[in-house]
């Protein structure tokens, strides 16, 4: 099941720190975007290895990252 809370706040937080969907995907590890394009369209959800990842990015626990709302 997809959380699309967790993709809006991805986008939200993102777009708050200027990033593009490529600078936030070499932040965690990523080589492409197309997986940051996934997650904040709902139609996927990151691995637990990414999400800390994003998470720790942004300075946030993964709860709040996946339970807060940052729109």
């Amino acid at each position: 099941m997809v959380n699309n809370n967790l993709g809006r706040n991805i986008k939200s937080l993102r777009t708050a720190y200027g990033e593009t969907q490529l600078e936030l995907a070499l932040a965690v590890g990523l080589d492409s975007p197309n997986a940051i394009v996934n997650y904040e369209k709902g139609e996927r959800n990151p691995k637990s290895e990414i999400r800390s990842k994003i998470a720790a990015h942004f300075r946030l626990t993964e709860e709040e990252l996946i339970n807060s709302d940052f729109s």
